[in-house]
């Protein structure tokens, strides 16, 4: 738990360090308004996705496909 949290905050500064770069400030700058615009559709992307999942049962444990072994009598052409 320790090595996560220690990850955690040198992910941080990494990440303030990154912003904080002229080059980087400067492309945010000219570009932020289609920056901003690409975060929220990947935003709205993954919540779309996530009740597309929680709508077909994806997101209670539920086992969707066959068991293997019905696969297999199914690709032998073995009787069930």
């Amino acid at each position: 738990m320790l090595a996560a949290f220690a990850g955690f905050l040198a992910a941080d500064m990494v990440l303030v360090f990154a912003a904080g770069l002229p080059a980087v400030r400067r492309f945010f700058l000219r570009h932020g308004a289609a920056v901003t615009r690409v975060v929220g559709v990947l935003f709205i992307a993954f919540g779309a996705k996530s009740i597309f999942d929680a709508a077909n049962g994806r997101c209670g444990g539920r086992v969707t496909a066959p068991p293997v072994n019905a696969t297999i009598r199914a690709v032998s052409g073995a009787p069930p």
